[in-house]
């Protein structure tokens, strides 16, 4: 594992698309996920997002009573505290690595003091993007007939992580991931192992 980036301005367009781990992420617009990056500490990159997620620590427990009540507040906490007792279980305490800790309140950097994002950090070149996703879905399915639950994994794991750098012109981020899914969801649906239209459905169901 490379050491940590505190900058991103060395990157070059032939290391993209990877995974990228950043803690205290902030964005310019908390409620598009992927909008332009305003600031972070550190960003860790690798192409296994698996690597990554280990390098991120197990929050802060608590005892204090006031943070217990503010999480109670927070479904994604509801595992994490005992219904009887009130007690905190730490070891069901996790960070939400995802962009929708941006817009969750309380947050983890209200609750914990950090953050921690795990992004797919794209160009906004989309013709590489797509087909990296292809390849990765390709990858994922083994040559069988991609059903399900090889679709909901590209779209959780890739898909709603995408993030790009640097901005790209003439368009926004928004539309930019837009297009890349729409072309994404074509080339798909033209491959020899194809999903059946239920698989889309089920899909769509799960997200």
């Amino acid at each position: 594992m490379e050491a940590p980036l505190d900058t991103l301005d060395e990157l070059e367009p032939e290391d993209l698309p990877t995974f990228a781990l950043f803690k205290n992420l902030v964005l310019d617009d908390p409620l598009a996920p992927n909008s332009d990056i305003d600031s972070f500490e550190w960003a860790q990159l690798n192409p296994d997002d698996d690597l990554l997620k280990q390098q991120v620590p197990a929050p802060p427990a608590t005892t204090d009573p006031a943070q217990i009540a503010l999480m109670k507040t927070a479904d994604r906490f509801a595992n994490a505290i005992d219904s009887a007792t009130g007690a905190l279980n730490a070891d069901q305490l996790a960070f939400d690595l995802t962009t929708g800790h941006f817009i969750d309140r309380p947050s983890d950097r209200a609750l914990f003091g950090a953050s921690y994002t795990l992004v797919l950090l794209c160009p906004p070149n989309k013709r590489a993007v797509v087909a990296y996703l292809i390849a990765a879905l390709k990858w994922m399915a083994g040559g069988e007939r991609i059903g399900a639950v090889h679709l909901i994994a590209l779209w959780s794991g890739y898909v709603d992580r995408i993030l790009f750098y640097p901005d790209g012109p003439d368009e926004t981020d928004d539309e930019r991931w837009h297009e890349i899914v729409d072309d994404l969801q074509l080339r798909i649906n033209r491959l020899p192992n194809a999903p059946a239209p239920e698989a889309w459905d089920d899909m769509e169901r799960y997200l």
